[in-house]
């Protein structure tokens, strides 16, 4: 078991080093850190650590999809579809895309971004093609919300 717990220690080492780097101002960094994240998400999304450091990665990445420079914007938004659809920990209560939607609804982090952060929303339900994409992922399921809830 202590293999097992240093794992997890490191994982959230790991999880702190790329919080910050998405903090950072610079957008070469971001750039690089973003890239980062969604590997570290997409190869150990089972970890208890990857699962409790998901939100605060997320709202970072989440922030710069109202930024001014295009590649930042840009990038985020393709990061944040990638991970959508992600399986996390079985302990998860919530899934990726649940907790993503309520990342992009919460007022707290910029009433005035929430529109712009909507348009995730819409790129998202594009993805659905067949009306077995909708048996399958309901619009309530895939968005976590419901419309009155948004609006």
């Amino acid at each position: 078991m202590q293999v097992l717990d240093d794992e997890e220690e490191f994982l959230q080492q790991c999880s702190f080093i790329l919080q910050a780097s998405l903090d950072e101002n610079n957008i070469q960094i971001y750039l690089i850190a973003v890239e980062v994240v969604l590997s570290f998400l997409l190869k150990v999304n089972g970890s208890e650590a990857v699962l409790d450091s998901f939100t605060s990665l997320m709202q970072s990445v989440v922030l710069r999809t109202t930024d001014t420079n295009t590649r930042v914007r840009k990038r985020s938004v393709e990061v944040i579809v990638q991970v959508w659809d992600l399986t996390l920990n079985k302990k998860a209560t919530l899934t990726a895309g649940q907790m993503i939607a309520a990342i992009l609804c919460d007022a707290s982090l910029s009433e005035k971004a929430i529109i712009g952060r909507l348009g995730l929303f819409i790129k998202k339900a594009l993805l659905i093609e067949t009306k077995e994409d909708i048996g399958k992922k309901p619009l309530h399921l895939m968005l976590g919300k419901d419309y009155e809830q948004l609006a």
